[in-house]
């Protein structure tokens, strides 16, 4: 995807499932951006066996909840997937819309996926295509007019849009027994932008904003299974990728109209913008086992990304990894550790001359280092435990420097400066029983800073835990089966305690008359731990229908998550149809 934190726009009805893989470790194969780890989500492509047409379609409505007020929720979806000797498919769609459980909120997500595999003899051939869009409001905080501040006595009218386009072609070819080649191309699109409904002060002006993104990307690996002798066996894996962006767009803050050719007041003219990148990475990898019991790993990669400065060079990414596995009794035991180096690159020409900021040529990425280690218990399919403990640096982060005050406007320059340490232990506990299933996950999180860097002028100190993590953090869920037809499910999310900052204090003192504090530090907070929980029930009344209830943060709990500035919806409550055929 071009946008990281836009994976929310997938459509769950199209996953199949997700993995984790943890720490940067993970960089090795997916590269740049994966410096603490990789999310892959499967979309669906349809079944691997003869498989008759099958349609499956949810309708589902309810109600959200908050402090300002209760709103309508609807949510739909449909699937069709079959599969026949060599040719498997899935499509579908969906949508949803949220009413106003705030003034001037609403919520609009249609979507649309399809995917196909086909394979013929060693030839193999997958195709996507994914199509999302969401529509919202964006309201100000009740509070901020409840508290007088003028700038907040009316809405902002913002209308939002994001669409985003993905498309997919994978193909993979055994051109021997135990060699295999594949191929992915990717291409992503997205767009963006937001405008006024209504003029934003009585100067009859609008504020339109539209941005496009997009990402090409061609990738191609091969891997050798080699058996050297009855104990050994080794698989050795060598690729290449490119991705290329680019990104253009405008910011009109005194538009006359809102559609077709912007007209603008000429004292406030439109700012256009514009960017380009790539990014090339090589990799080579070796993974050797010992009887079935013993597996080592070791491969590196290296990655040159446009966006480093002209004089960084190449990054190299190292990454090494052992794991052992052993029969007890009637379980497994498993024991892993694994070293590696990831990078997240800087951001669109951040080492560019522009408005307000000096070219860097030596700007580096943010890199990720450091060992986890840990343990898996398994006892058939009915309980697992596991522990990973790990111990991380995250260096060379990205800050942007004050580098002279005295012109118009101050001139920054962004620079490698920080170093935080990051520590930790993550548990996680699955139990299967006859009618009931349980997991768990807890995490301590230990986070220092351990470096600023000479110019870096902001709040954090050395030693501090950086802002919004907790340090303990956890969840569990429960599935019981009521009844042959029956489903009991439950959930509870847990966030410790954290500092950030008092959001609203801040906002007494642009938008009030509160007197400035003296820095920002001093608006630091901690806020309280949140526990939420979610609980569902599930009922067929025979292999066709079945009915559903869910209701998520069934305490109606208003603790923030993040900062107290921010909006959050109250209890969820959804109730609907699943029609499989």
């Amino acid at each position: 995807m071009v946008v990281n934190v836009l994976f929310s726009l997938v459509d769950v009805n199209s996953i199949v499932r997700v993995e984790i893989l943890r720490g940067p470790q993970a960089s090795m194969i997916y590269g740049a951006g994966a410096s603490g780890g990789v999310m892959q989500i499967f979309t669906k492509k349809g079944d691997g066996g003869p498989l008759e047409p099958r349609l499956e379609a949810v309708a589902a409505a309810g109600t959200i909840q908050s402090p300002y007020g209760t709103s309508l929720q609807q949510d739909y979806s449909v699937n069709v997937q079959g599969a026949t000797k060599g040719v498997s498919y899935s499509a579908g769609g969906g949508y949803s819309e949220s009413g106003e459980w705030v003034p001037q909120y609403f919520l609009r997500t249609p979507s649309v996926f399809a995917g196909t595999r086909i394979s013929q003899g060693p030839l193999t051939v997958g195709l996507s295509a994914r199509f999302n869009s969401r529509t919202f409001g964006d309201p100000w905080d009740p509070r901020l007019r409840a508290a007088g501040y003028q700038s907040f006595q009316t809405g902002p009218f913002i209308r939002n849009s994001i669409r985003l386009e993905t498309y997919g072609l994978v193909l993979g070819l055994t051109a021997a027994k135990g060699w295999q080649h594949s191929l992915t191309l990717g291409l992503d699109d997205l767009s963006r932008g937001f405008f006024n409904t209504r003029p934003r002060t009585a100067d009859g002006l609008f504020q339109v904003f539209q941005e496009t993104q997009q990402k090409t990307s061609v990738r191609y690996s091969t891997s050798v299974e080699l058996a050297p002798s009855r104990p050994l066996s080794a698989v050795l894996t060598a690729g290449a990728e490119y991705s290329s962006f680019a990104s253009q767009g405008f910011d009109a803050p005194a538009a006359l109209v809102t559609t077709g050719p912007i007209s603008y007041d000429s004292t406030q003219p439109p700012t256009p913008s514009r960017g380009i990148g790539s990014n090339t990475g090589v990799f080579a990898q070796a993974q050797v086992g010992v009887n079935t019991r013993l597996f080592l790993t070791v491969g590196v990669r290296g990655e040159r990304n446009t966006n480093f400065g002209t004089d960084y060079g190449t990054a190299a990414e190292p990454r090494a990894g052992v794991s052992f596995i052993q029969p007890i009794g009637r379980g497994t035991l498993k024991a892993r550790a694994s070293y590696g180096e990831g990078l997240r690159p800087p951001e669109f020409n951040a080492n560019q001359n522009s408005r307000g900021f000096q070219a860097n040529a030596s700007l580096g990425p943010e890199e990720q280092v450091g060992a986890d280690g840990g343990i898996d218990l398994y006892f058939g399919s009915g309980l697992s435990l596991g522990a990973t403990y790990y111990n991380q640096t995250a260096r060379n982060l990205i800050g942007a420097v004050l580098i002279d005050p005295s012109t118009d406007p101050a001139t920054f320059q962004y620079q490698n400066i920080g170093r935080v340490k990051n520590k930790g232990l993550e548990l996680e506990l699955t139990l299967r029983l006859a009618q009931l299933t349980l997991s768990g996950q807890y995490s301590v999180t230990n986070s220092t800073v351990l470096d600023l860097g000479p110019s870096y002028t902001g709040d954090l100190q050395k030693g501090d835990q950086p802002l919004g993590i907790p340090r303990h953090s956890g969840g569990a869920s429960a599935t019981l089966g009521l009844a042959p037809q029956t489903t009991l499910n439950a959930s509870v999310v847990y966030l410790g305690s954290r500092t950030n900052y008092d959001g609203l204090a801040l906002f007494d003192v642009f938008f009030g008359d509160a007197p400035f504090r003296g820095s920002l530090r001093s608006y630091w907070a901690s806020y309280p731990t949140v526990v939420k929980g979610n609980i569902g029930i599930q009922h067929a009344f025979n292999k066709n229908l079945s009915v559903l209830l869910r209701v998520e943060n069934v305490t109606n709990n208003q603790r923030f998550e993040n900062v107290n500035s921010g909006l959050i919806p109250g209890r969820r409550t959804t109730a609907g149809l699943r029609l499989s055929y």
